[in-house]
């Protein structure tokens, strides 16, 4: 009985999750942008709590409290922000609609993640040998929907064609589905190599690429290296940059210019005492931009809007600048006590790999844009739900 209530309280998941992957993706076509991303959050944190409240599912109170914390102070910053409370100091402050287009990743993400816990924790036997043929569909249908973007015309206006917010979030999901099939459905190396160097060579988006890379180098070398020397290698060079952003500029502009976001970020939270600047505003501080505009010449036509809205290009930094501290002890509680709940556990390769493309994620990207959020709230997701599971094996049988 026990089985079949929870493959029964899985169903709705799973047939949500196929409605969910089928309208964002169908964005070459301009189809899932005018359903709204809140409302389809709203509806998955629905069913989300409605199964994971249930009276044979309390066990699963305890995740939700972190999550439910940062959702509140998320919205007390959309209300800071909305009534103008905030010390901006001399940022541009964009009209009100914005303040929801430049939060809407912070505010779903909550929410999302969660549903991605309970999609993965309910419906474990996807993961069997039988759903592997599930993945392979699901995997085919979003290769199918990056092809169609490179070979559809948002190329010409990437900016307002909705299929460029989505392609980073079909990329990640369609690395984060082959490896898991990569590692699970043959364990010969030389195989394995070839797949994912394969796959190397087609992928688009840099974070996809440093993320096949990163599972290849688990092939060779023992996970709990690979994975202390990835993050303690993130830690130091982070911080490093931010002394040298001219001289990385000028090695690469792409990294020299998230340096700049980093000190900008670090700058305001500095200026507001540690209490945020909220939504609304423009990312990166006039100096910063200007001297962005003297080094790269930036189209201010084409570019203006994008360059002024976009995130600090790291997660934590982009808490501390919009939310404060509020949000940034709210966020490591739920990323921290995930992670460090793994690692007191022999993880699998394939576990050690979706930590280290976490951190990368969160480290030099925006995580919690719309161009990242359902790829980093899959793979909190999963560990989430992985921890969730290793847990209740190693707890004594009732």
């Amino acid at each position: 009985m026990h089985i079949q209530v929870k493959y029964l309280a899985g169903l709705p998941v799973h047939f949500l999750s196929v409605f969910l992957l089928i309208t964002m993706y169908a964005g070459a076509w301009d189809i899932a942008r005018p359903l709204g991303i809140v409302p389809l959050a709203l509806i998955l944190v629905f069913i989300a709590f409605v199964i994971g409240l249930s009276p044979t599912k309390i066990k699963l109170v305890g995740i939700y409290r972190p999550y439910l914390f940062f959702f509140l102070i998320i919205c007390f910053y959309f209300f800071a922000s909305y009534a103008n409370l905030l010390d901006i100091d001399d940022k541009m402050f964009f009209e009100k609609g914005f303040i929801l287009r430049q939060g809407v990743g912070f505010f779903v993400f909550p929410l999302i993640a969660m549903f991605f816990t309970l999609l993965f924790y309910y419906n474990s036997w996807l993961f069997a040998s039988r759903g592997i043929i599930i993945w392979l569909i699901i995997t085919c249908y979003l290769l199918a929907s990056v092809l169609g973007f490179l070979f559809s015309n948002f190329y010409s206006n990437p900016w307002e064609n909705f299929a460029f917010y989505t392609l980073n979030n079909a990329e990640l999901i369609i690395v984060f589905l082959s490896v898991f099939l990569i590692f699970h459905f043959t364990k010969s190396k030389l195989i394995q190599f070839s797949l994912l160097t394969l796959l190397l060579l087609v992928t688009t988006s840099s974070q996809s690429s440093i993320a096949l890379i990163l599972a290849i180098v688990f092939l060779f070398f023992p996970s709990k290296l690979v994975l202390t020397g990835f993050v303690l290698a993130l830690s130091v060079a982070v911080p490093l940059s931010l002394l040298f952003p001219l001289e990385l500029f000028e090695l690469d502009p792409n990294t020299g210019l998230r340096s700049m976001f980093w000190l900008s970020g670090l700058q305001d939270f500095i200026h507001t005492w540690g209490v945020g600047i909220g939504f609304g505003t423009e990312a990166l501080q006039a100096k910063y931009y200007a001297l962005y505009r003297e080094l790269a010449i930036l189209d201010v036509d084409s570019q203006f809007e994008r360059f002024m809205t976009t995130g600090m290009h790291n997660t934590f930094i982009d808490l501390l600048q919009r939310t404060g501290i509020p949000g940034f002890v709210a966020f490591c509680w739920i990323i921290f006590s995930v992670i460090s709940g793994l690692t007191k556990h022999q993880l699998s390769s394939f576990d050690a790999w979706v930590v280290c493309v976490l951190a990368l994620s969160l480290s030099v990207n925006v995580a919690l844009s719309i161009n990242f959020i359902f790829g980093t709230c899959l793979l909190i997701g999963w560990l989430q739900a992985r921890l969730l599971v290793i847990n209740e094996r190693e707890s004594p049988a009732k």
